[in-house]
C-alpha cells in the first residue's frame, strides 16, 4: 500500500500573514510537519504543496520529497482539501508519479504530534482500510 504524506502550506493567510513559515522553536511551522513525516516509516512519499515559490525554495530536497506548486484554484482562501487533491492528482498524472492508495494530511499549523499515535492509527487503517482521523 502506497501512502503519501501531504503538507499543504498556503502563503496567503488573511489574519496571520505567512503563518506557515512563522517560527516555533526557531523552525518554520511547515518544517515541523516535514520532519515528522520523515520519521514515519509507512510513508512512501512526502508531498510539500504550496502556492508560493518562496516556500517551496525554503525546503531542501531529500529522497522521498516531491515539491508541488499549486494552481490558483487550489490556492484560494476558500479552497478545500478536495481542490488540492484534484490538483495533486493532475500533477501526478502529468509527471508519471504513481497515485497513492492513501493520503496522510499533515497541516503545518498542528506541529505537536505523537509518533506513537500515528503508528497506532496506521495499524487501524491498514487493518480496516477506512479513514482514520487524529485530532490534537
Amino acid at each position: 500500500m502506497k501512502i503519501y504524506a501531504v503538507i499543504p502550506s498556503r502563503s496567503k493567510s488573511k489574519r496571520f500573514k505567512h503563518k506557515n513559515i512563522a517560527k516555533l522553536n526557531n523552525i518554520p511551522l511547515f518544517m515541523h510537519s516535514l520532519n515528522f513525516a520523515k520519521k514515519l516509516k509507512f510513508i512512501d512519499k512526502i508531498i510539500f504543496t504550496s502556492d508560493s515559490r518562496k516556500y517551496l525554495d525554503k525546503v531542501k530536497n531529500f529522497k522521498k520529497l516531491i515539491k508541488h506548486k499549486r494552481s490558483l484554484k487550489a490556492s484560494k482562501d476558500n479552497s478545500m482539501e478536495e481542490h488540492i487533491i484534484r490538483d495533486l492528482k493532475n500533477f501526478f498524472l502529468v509527471n508519471n508519479i504513481a497515485l497513492p492508495d492513501a493520503l496522510l494530511w499533515l497541516r503545518p499549523t498542528h506541529p505537536l504530534r505523537s509518533i506513537s499515535t500515528f503508528i497506532k492509527a496506521h495499524k487501524i487503517f491498514a487493518n480496516s482500510k477506512k479513514s482514520v482521523l487524529i485530532i490534537h
